[in-house]
Formats: structure tokens, sequence, C-alpha cells
């Protein structure tokens, strides 16, 4: 049996009160978390922490009072009532560094002992806290994150857990989500980087996050994961969805023309396009600059019910697990969505309800030649059998990947198309809904994109901005997801893909 030795209290025959040390048996040791590349994310030490026996303290007003000279910070009220308890045993302070455990043995103060205890450390602090997560207190059970997902593994474990996550992909994603939240005045912001082929999240960011090991700072906006525990309308970006199903389906092709030079009547919502058009427009065209009005034409080709059947044979109506484990928040909607204006305004990318990562995975999987591979947080090995369901066919695809690079290269997502890394992306602008009613004050903004589009992804990336507003290069007007979010993951796509072995290539973009 693995055993510690730890400090404690006994009364000697002489009943002077002396620090000795006693073994005693110790839990097992948790298993380190580390990155793709053997990078420490998570890890333990021992530290020391100061206890106390209430029934042995002989002057509690006086030890309280020598405590709190040799603790910055501590109640003095507070330690007293904790010190003359009807309890055999409080914690007066945990963890506290060798030094001061130095200085409160000297003292010699009755009753007051010192135990050592695991301590669970996060070196990279908030760049990793919430894929990374934390344990209890006492660094023995999972509480969040990877922490939490892969709790048995981790406990008892020797051999370390290896992450998908990629700490130099984390760092870059996290340094512009950080830049984004200041230069848009956001409340917060999202970053996914997922392998295409294999499913592997490479960075995961949500803001505002936290430090790990400053618990008393975690407040439950930073504690809250944004990828997946929360869910949001989409806004334009669910036209992914609308399109590939439609192609899949046979019911458009890329060169099918919309009527979308007049406003939509849909009840009381007047459907207008940000830039209106004065001629109708091919499928392509209309995804390229975010059509409103096109999206809804392709969707008043459905039945609800069969539009409905396709969104669940995609994987959007159904809870996400990772790693086997249904930790992504269920999708949001009507279940009776039966109505003509529901089919339509889902569309659109109103009226259902995405975690972000449920709605990166699948749209990776759309352009992954229909190839949906289950998300994961560990690391796969080369021989590993990745499982994998097919969504749409390998032309529906191609076409796809297809109109996403037209919307990068001569549409809304023009910001990103950073060179050499055919890069097909689609935006999104959602509002928030306050009271009933959408908040047109209040949106947040979606990029979906991936790269190369002209042949197999490697990679996708998912930015999301949380209510950002325009900014001084927009004169404070401009705040759709075109002006934030888009030049936000050219920014990211051009120092990641270097980073992560990507040449530049000047092959043209495969015909729609």
């Amino acid at each position: 049996m693995v055993r510690r030795l730890h400090f404690t209290l006994i009364l000697l025959a002489s009943s002077q009160l002396l620090f000795t040390l006693q073994p005693v048996a110790a839990a097992s040791p948790r298993a380190n978390i580390i990155d793709r590349n053997g990078v420490v994310l998570a890890t333990t030490t021992t530290t020391q922490s100061i206890y106390a026996d209430p029934a042995k303290i002989t002057d509690p007003a006086n030890t309280a009072k020598a405590l709190a000279k040799l603790l910055p910070g501590i109640d003095p009220e507070a330690l007293l009532t904790k010190l003359t308890a009807q309890k055999r045993f409080v914690w007066v302070a945990r963890h506290v560094d060798e030094a001061t455990a130095q200085s409160m043995a000297t003292l010699k103060l009755s009753g007051i002992g010192l135990r050592r205890e695991d301590l669970r450390i996060y070196p990279r602090g908030s760049l990793t806290s919430h894929v990374v997560g934390i344990t209890d207190y006492d660094g023995q059970k999972g509480m969040s994150g990877a922490e939490s997902l892969f709790n048995a593994r981790l406990t008892g474990g020797v051999k370390p857990v290896a992450l998908s996550i990629d700490v130099r992909a984390q760092t870059v994603v996290r340094e512009a989500l950080v830049s984004a939240v200041a230069a848009y005045d956001a409340k917060g912001a999202a970053g996914l980087l997922l392998d295409a082929q294999t499913g592997e999240i490479i960075a995961f960011v949500s803001l505002p996050d936290f430090a790990p090991g400053d618990r008393g700072s975690i407040v439950p906006a930073g504690y809250r994961n944004k990828l997946t525990d929360e869910v949001h309308e989409l806004g334009g970006m669910f036209e992914v969805f609308t399109a590939a199903i439609a192609l899949d389906d046979g019911r458009v092709t890329p060169a099918m023309l919309l009527d979308v030079t007049h406003p939509m009547r849909l009840q009381s919502t007047l459907l207008r396009d940000d830039e209106p058009s004065t001629r109708p427009l091919s499928l392509a065209d209309a995804f390229a600059h975010s059509s409103v009005i096109g999206a809804a034409l392709i969707s008043e080709r459905y039945r609800a019910q069969d539009q409905f059947a396709s969104l669940r044979r995609l994987g959007l109506l159904d809870t996400m697990a990772v790693n086997g484990q249904p930790i992504v928040a269920q999708p949001l909607y009507h279940p009776n969505f039966l109505r003509a204006v529901d089919r339509t305004a889902i569309g659109y990318g109103c009226g259902i309800a995405l975690a972000p990562l449920q709605a990166a995975v699948v749209a990776t999987g759309i352009v992954n030649h229909g190839i949906l591979a289950a998300p994961t947080l560990l690391r796969r090995d080369v021989a590993e059998v990745i499982p994998a369901t097919h969504i749409v066919s390998e032309k529906t695809s191609t076409q796809m990947r297809a109109l996403l690079r037209q919307a990068v290269s001569a549409g809304t997502g023009m910001p990103a198309d950073v060179a050499g890394y055919e890069v097909g992306g689609k935006t999104g602008t959602s509002f928030k809904v306050t009271a009933g009613n959408y908040d047109k004050q209040r949106r947040t903004t979606w990029f979906f994109a991936g790269f190369p589009m002209s042949d197999t992804p490697r990679y996708t990336l998912l930015i999301m901005l949380d209510e950002p507003h325009g900014s001084v290069a927009t004169s404070r007007t401009q705040a759709t997801a075109q002006w934030n979010a888009v030049p936000t993951a050219g920014r990211v796509i051009a120092e990641l893909a270097p980073i992560l072995g990507m040449t530049p290539t000047d092959r043209p973009s495969q015909p729609l």
C-alpha cells in the first residue's frame, strides 16, 4: 500500500506538544493531463495545510491572533469562531507554502497541526481552464472539463492522459479572441479548432475563462463553457445545413436561380437582405452573400416534417456525445414545429438553437466528404478506428466545399481569405431574445471555416463573438459577423496554418 508521512500532534509524557511524523494511508495519486505533444496541463503535488482540534486549544483568543499574524488576509473573528467550535477537526488554512508551514510549526500552538495534502495544479492557467477543468478542493474528483470527463481514468492512474489539444493552437485562438473581445467590446467569445478527418479537438477556448489555481476568483460567467453549456441560434451560419440537405435531397442545385429581389413577408416579419440584389441570384451567389431571402426560399421547397427528418439525419436534433458522454447541451427547438412559418424560419437560422460544438462538428462532417467523425478530446492513436457516420453524399460535400470557398473568395467571408490556404466559410449573425422578442441591440456573430476547401479539409474552425459592437474600423456602425468574427478567424488561420505544418498552395477553387 502506498503510504505518506504527515505531521500530527501528540502529547508527550512531559505534556509538551511537539510535531512529529506519523505514517498514514494516502489516496492513490491522480494522473497527469498532457496535451497531444506532451505538454503538462494538470499535475499533482503535495502541500501542507493547517488544521485545528478545538478541544485541545487552551487559549483560543491568543491562538487566533497568532495565526492571523502568520496568515495575512484571514479574518480573525471568523478564525476565532472556528477555534471555539464544538468539533474535533477544522481547517485553518489549506495549501500554505513551506515557509508558512515552518513558521507555524515553530509557534507550537496547542491544538494546531499540519497535514500534508494533494494539490492539483494547472501550469497553463487560464489558457486551458475550460478544456482541462478543475477537481474538487481535495484534488481527487473531477468537477469540470477533462478532469470530470476522464475522472475514472485519472483516478489512481499512472500513465498521463493525453488530450487532443495542441497548446500552440490553443494559445493562438485564445489570444485572437481576447483581442477581438477588446476590439469589438464584446461580452465574451468562443473558438474551436477541429481536425476534420479524425474528430480531434485541437483548440477549445471559451471567454470569459478563469484561473483554476485561484478558486476564490471563479465567477459563474467565467465558469460557464460557451462551447458546450449554451445553445444559440446561428443566423446565416445555419444555411450550411439548409443548403446541404437541399442539395443532398436533390431539391436544388448550386446554379439554380432564386428570386431575392423583393423583401419577403413571413407573417409579421418582413425579411430583407443586408445587401439587396436587383437581380435573381444563383444559390451559390445567394449563399456567398448570406441572403436571408435565398435561405427562406430553399426551405420552402420542403414540407416541415421532411425538413426535420433531414436535420435529424445530420445529427442536429439530438444531444451530441463527446468520448461517449452526452456533455453537450440539448438542441433547443419546439418539438411540434410543423408549421410552414417555422420551416421557413429555420432555413435562415431562427427557431432552433444549438451548442457551438455540435454545430461545428456537423458542419465539419458535411465538408469532410460527408463523413462525420465522432468528436474527441483524447489524442487518437495512428491505428485507432475512428467512429464515423455518413451524413451527406460525396457529391453534396464537394458542392458544399465549393459554396463555402466562394463565400470567402467573393462573399461575406472575404476578410478570412488567407492567401494560399483555400479557406472556405460561412458567416452568421443572430439576435438574442429578450422578453420573448428578438433584441436588435444584442447579437451573436459566427464564422465557420475550413481549410483547404478545394480538397479534403484538414482543419475546421468556429469563431463566435458574444454581443460584439461596432469598432473604430467600422465607424462604430457595423457589428455583423463579416466585420468581427470573420477577420478574427482570418487572423487565427494566418497564424495557425504554418504552426500546424501546412504549406501554402496556389491551386484554384473547384468549379461549381
